[in-house]
């Protein structure tokens, strides 16, 4: 399974002009200007080939910042993450590049208007119980999938544990139906934000939802099967002689310990 990591916001720099008023019989001798404080310039980021190459990386934070970067880009890069796919020899910057050109595929077929709304993961649930020795234990939501082409998979990754969104924790006693419930309560296109569990680390994301054209578990299962169809077919043009390519393995030297064992279900 490849495992994604979350987005960078570049701060906006405005500077100000000062105007100064004086008035005074004498002239005032000069006073030597304040010397002002240097903009700090942004780091560049990284283009597409920069990227690419970086999936070949020795380590595999590199390699990983990598392909969640690149699963950032607009659906309309697909054409050359095929290309760069096409000149690729190494086998896991070869998956992770399929991965890519998966989710940007996808991504184009991605709704954010309709009847239902659609986080795009599968989960489990587990008791979670804080540090906090007095606090009593509540539910958490384990990632275990995240589908290509949703916002979701941008961000989450397997081994996730979701704690809360929008800052509002999920009872023990927490079930798939209530998760669901807590998604669907909101129209398509909204942005939730989220507490998530990763290593040990709590982290903070906001993640947009789907669409769905119809609402429920039919057009659910609708939707996916749509989805799955043309994945397929994707596949078959990406891939023509090999369809190996899709279940090609991370090398992963930072591994991350899978979800424990719950209520499967899916969102």
């Amino acid at each position: 399974m490849i495992r994604t990591r979350a987005i960078l916001f570049l701060p906006i720099l405005m500077s100000l002009g000062l105007v100064w008023l004086a008035a005074a019989v004498e002239r005032a001798p000069a006073e030597t200007p304040a010397s002002q404080p240097a903009e700090t310039q942004s780091p560049a980021k990284p283009t597409l080939t920069e990227l690419v190459a970086q999936l070949r990386a020795p380590q595999f934070e590199v390699r990983d910042h990598a392909q969640e970067a690149l699963l950032r880009l607009p659906a309309e890069k697909l054409s050359e993450i095929e290309g760069a796919l096409a000149k690729e020899s190494d086998a896991e910057a070869e998956a992770r590049l399929t991965r890519v050109a998966v989710h940007l595929f996808l991504k184009a077929r991605t709704p954010f208007v309709g009847q239902g709304s659609m986080l795009g993961i599968a989960l489990n649930i587990e008791a979670y119980r804080t540090q906090h020795r007095d606090e009593a234990p509540r539910a958490a939501i384990a990632v275990t999938q995240t589908q290509p082409g949703f916002p979701a998979a941008e961000q989450l990754r397997p081994g996730d544990r979701i704690l809360a969104i929008d800052h509002h924790t999920f009872p023990l006693e927490t079930t798939i139906d209530d998760f669901r419930n807590r998604i669907t309560a909101n129209s398509p296109g909204t942005i939730l934000h989220f507490t998530v569990l990763r290593n040990g680390r709590e982290m903070q994301m906001d993640i947009m939802l789907a669409g769905l054209p119809d609402a429920g578990a039919a057009g659910i299962a609708k939707f996916i099967s749509e989805r799955e169809t043309a994945l397929r077919e994707y596949m078959a043009k990406l891939h023509p002689t090999d369809t190996s390519k899709e279940s090609l393995t991370i090398k992963d030297d930072s591994p991350v310990p899978g979800p424990d064992e719950g209520i499967p279900g899916d969102q």
